[in-house]
């Protein structure tokens, strides 16, 4: 029994260290700031971790070829950037999709909670998918049990 509590400790303790010392992307500082990136790992580092989850599962890019027709889904160039990101003056829309420089967390991106949100990419049959917030979270937790 102590041999089992001590390897419980030892495990728990390895992955509490492997936690605290995981890097934060660079998107969520930018959007955020530092200061308030390192305030929130140590008040919530939970929302720092989710925050950083969102940035690559919350959407997917999908071909919406034959599908658009009588859709309403709103165009790409009509999400404005928040006004909450950090130093920025640009009120610019999104207007080029590019996966790889994407920060969600710096758009006004309508979610919903249990439901998916399109946003048609202009001048192509493209959408980003975005996953409902129910299932965004569900994604999350499941990666927090691997």
């Amino acid at each position: 029994m102590k041999q089992f509590l001590l390897s419980l400790f030892v495990v728990l303790s390895m992955i509490g260290v492997g936690q605290s010392q995981d890097a934060v992307d660079q998107r969520v500082i930018d959007i955020y700031g530092s200061d308030y990136v390192e305030k929130s790992k140590s008040t919530n580092s939970q929302l720092i971790d989710f925050l950083t989850f969102k940035l690559d599962h919350s959407y997917r890019l999908v071909d919406m070829s034959g599908k658009l027709e009588g859709n309403n889904y709103p165009m790409l160039s009509e999400v404005k950037y928040r006004e909450k990101v950090k130093g920025s003056t640009e009120e610019s829309a999104l207007t080029d999709y590019n996966n790889n420089a994407l920060n969600v967390l710096a758009y006004a991106f309508q979610t919903k909670k249990d439901e998916r949100r399109f946003y048609r990419i202009d001048g192509t049959t493209n959408c980003l998918m975005f996953y409902s917030n129910d299932e965004l979270i569900e994604e999350y937790n499941k990666s927090k049990i691997k």
